[in-house]
């Protein structure tokens, strides 16, 4: 199937992503219309030879099929409308890609590449894993039906064994009286006239006759009983069987699966997998189990009025025992963290996490509601309760948890069974000496939820939460992530606790990044951007890296080009996608932000390009830093240069917007490679010069901050051409080096915190000195 088929057919936030991929770069119109000749042509190939008259020879080839596809539409008056923007579309692109033809190739290749991840993200797995999961339900539906059928048989061969044994027990006591009438009535014929004797002699042939015949039925009945009770026994065998089958399949599968979507929803945007489906069938499961148990409750009342013979294949109390079995597999394994806690908890700070009961109210447990206690364990800890498939007693936490009891509540407008911790707060933390270079944010824990649920009797039910990693300063943040979307993304969902893969492929890794970057910024890294990540990261140029492997410790512990910078690839890329969530994030979504691209690459850009053209790119030396980069005429000569500007960060951001600055900069004229600035920037600019005015008390004079370049020669900007002044001419430009600002030293601050002990000092440090 091509690949537009396939994008036609995601939905939801799969969708949604689609339409953002196409609604400021490249019509969609056109991907639709031509989508088989755009896919059938090699842009890579294109792009990687700098092919500039091939690029060209392509434009045209697009103009002659857009119009031919428009001029299809000719004798079609409802699509006169669509016709006539695919011909006003067709002559914008080669108007605007006319001069840079290369672009034009470089932008349909990344839009190809993103979609096609986004079908490979979001179509081919996951329409395999709901191929399984849909197989997998069918067979729990089936399987269920099954289940249901069985359960009303047993009930039905319970009630016709409680007849015979009601029936049974009749003829015996009929025939217990028939024997004490025999033994009178010959106790009788002992003396007596003949004809008295004649009489008697009669009636103990009879009732002899009638004894005989009720023995005979008796000995039936019990073979009626026995044959039945059999029969009986094997069907409950055979039902724990399809019920254990079922267990496994709910919670072994399905609730697995949902585990490991949940795992991946904080890397990936979350498309609504629920819990609805699951706790149904747990639901069911709970309500026909307490009909088997209430159907052993009653053999095992009619095997105390009858005796079995001992030679049953099953006995009613292995029965029970199976039952009881079931129903603890099922508490244990209905019991489960809903909504997780933060998987990195600073010490002090509060969280929330919210865990739900599946089986709901269908086994009376609202008549007692559960107590939960939460508390927090080591991977050591969270190790051998896997192992052992219970907690030790007497267990020492890793750590103190304040707010960490309370009692579930049910809910019967949801039919949900759950409690919401809403103010936990982790107050101490017990740490394992580390090993080697292994660092504090390294360090995984989890938090155990555990309650005793009353059903029959008391069952213990426990669940655990996703790796955690505790930190005790905002500098542990950065690691503290790495450790958990490493995590997250490429360890087993049937692993045991903690462990991970020491390496992965670039590819998955790649995608991870992506996905992971959309999840924070609204849009993935492109084809082009990975390409230098993996530039960066291997230290090579290389047109394919996907059997590149790369380890934990190139991810977030070994330096990018050591002797040269002093941070790893995982720092650079949280630090660039920290900016942009907090301050850019709109212009990277429309498409502004070049980011990801050498300083190198940036000046060979613009050496093309005429006087006044820039564009943004991610800071290689300065973490989350991100410099403008443009071009000017040498003056006195006919050459052209480029200028980088010192990169801006959060605190800069904080002061002047970046749209705001690029509005005060006269050089900048053209965003790369033919926006004018006012069109790419302008809806960003901040208006509020009036509302200062307007604000300003008294007679003081009200003043605005603008950036300038030092020692720079003033050029009227064409943007700004048309009739009125830009703002920021209004006033006196201020440099950034006539300002004196003072920033506050946070982490000093926070080292004097009265909070802020010794043990959490030593943490800290720890991250910077090598272990013993």
């Amino acid at each position: 199937m091509a690949l537009w088929a396939r994008t036609q057919q995601l939905t939801g936030s799969y969708l949604r992503d689609v339409q953002e991929l196409y609604r400021t770069r490249f019509p969609i119109e056109v991907r639709h219309s031509i989508a088989q000749w755009l896919e059938s042509q090699d842009w890579r190939l294109i792009d990687e030879n700098n092919d500039e008259a091939t690029a060209y020879h392509m434009l045209e080839q697009m103009e002659m099929q857009i119009n031919e596809k428009a001029n299809a539409y000719m004798h079609d008056e409802q699509s006169f409308p669509f016709r006539l923007r695919l011909l006003d579309t067709a002559s914008g692109i080669k108007m605007a890609y006319k001069d840079y033809p290369l672009e034009l190739v470089r932008l349909i290749r990344e839009s190809l590449f993103r979609e096609e991840q986004l079908v490979l993200m979001c179509t081919n797995e996951p329409m395999k894993q709901e191929n399984q999961v849909s197989q997998t339900e069918r067979k729990i539906l089936t399987d269920l039906e099954t289940l249901r059928n069985d359960v009303a048989k047993a009930g039905t061969y319970v009630k016709d064994l409680h007849q015979k044994h009601e029936y049974f027990v009749i003829q015996f006591q009929q025939n217990h009286k028939t024997e004490d009438l025999l033994k009178a009535l010959k106790a009788q014929n002992a003396g007596g006239d003949f004809k008295k004797q004649q009489r008697i002699q009669q009636q103990i042939k009879n009732h002899e006759m009638e004894n005989t015949n009720l023995k005979t039925a008796l000995r039936s009945g019990a073979m009626d009983i026995k044959n039945l009770r059999t029969k009986t026994y094997q069907h409950m065998k055979d039902i724990t069987s399809l019920f254990a089958t079922l267990c496994h399949m709910v919670f072994d599968v399905e609730l697995i699966s949902w585990k490991n979507l949940q795992r991946q929803s904080t890397f990936k945007s979350d498309h609504g997998f629920t819990l609805t489906k699951i706790q149904r069938w747990c639901e069911e499961l709970a309500s026909l189990l307490n009909d088997c148990k209430q159907q052993v409750m009653k053999l095992q009342m009619l095997e105390g009025e009858i005796k079995s013979d001992g030679h049953s294949t099953c006995t009613v109390e292995e029965l029970d025992k199976e039952l009881r079995s079931l129903l603890n597999i099922l508490l244990r394994n209905s019991f489960v963290v809903d909504r997780q806690p933060p998987q990195v908890i600073r010490k002090d700070a509060k969280f929330t996490a919210n865990v739900r009961l599946l089986v709901g109210h269908k086994l009376n447990v609202f008549m007692s509601m559960p107590t939960v206690e939460a508390s927090i364990i080591s991977e050591p800890q969270a190790r051998r309760i896997v192992s052992d498939g219970c907690i030790g007693d007497n267990m020492e936490n890793a750590g103190d948890i304040l707010n960490n009891k309370g009692t579930m509540e049910y809910t019967p407008g949801q039919g949900q069974m759950s409690i919401a911790f809403r103010n936990m707060q982790l107050k101490k933390i017990k740490r394992a000496d580390r090993k080697g270079q292994e660092l504090v944010v390294e360090e995984k824990f989890c938090i155990l939820f555990r309650a005793v649920i009353q059903a029959d009797r008391k069952y213990e039910s426990w669940t655990m939460s996703l790796p955690i990693v505790v930190t005790v300063h905002g500098n542990q943040e950065c690691q503290a992530q790495a450790t958990i979307l490493w995590d997250n993304a490429f360890s087993d969902p049937r692993r045991i606790p903690f462990t991970v893969p020491d390496q992965a492929n670039w590819t998955d890794l790649s995608t991870l990044l992506s996905c992971w970057y959309h999840l924070k910024t609204d849009k993935g890294l492109s084809f082009d951007h990975l390409q230098i990540l993996a530039a960066k990261l291997f230290g090579e140029s290389n047109n394919d890296y996907s059997a590149n492997m790369v380890s934990r410790s190139q991810f977030h512990k070994d330096h990018l080009q050591p002797g040269k910078c002093n941070f790893t690839l995982w720092e650079w890329i949280y630090s660039v996608q920290k900016l942009t969530r907090d301050h850019l994030k709109e212009a990277w979504v429309d498409g502004h932000i070049m980011g990801f691209v050498s300083k190198k690459t940036a000046q060979e850009i613009l050496m093309a390009t005429p006087p006044g053209t820039f564009l943004l790119r991610y800071s290689d030396t300065e973490l989350g830093g991100i410099s403008i980069v443009y071009n000017e005429h040498v003056p006195g000569q006919d050459t052209m240069h480029v200028c980088n500007l010192c990169p801006f960060t959060d605190k800069d951001f904080k002061i002047r917007s970046l749209a705001d600055r690029i509005k005060d900069l006269d050089k900048l004229w053209t965003l790369y490679p033919a926006t004018p600035k006012n069109v790419a920037f302008g809806k960003y600019w901040s208006r509020n010069v009036d509302a200062v005015q307007q604000s300003v008390p008294g007679d003081y004079i009200p003043h605005t901050l603008s950036m300038t370049i030092p020692n720079a020669s003033s050029t009227v900007n064409p943007a700004n051409v048309g009739g009125t002044t830009p703002d920021h001419l209004l006033h006196p430009p201020l440099s950034a080096s006539s300002m004196d600002f003072e920033y506050p030293d946070d982490e000093l601050a926070t080292y004097l915190s009265p909070g802020f002990n010794q043990s959490d000092f030593n943490d800290v440090l720890a991250d910077f000195v090598p272990g013993p």
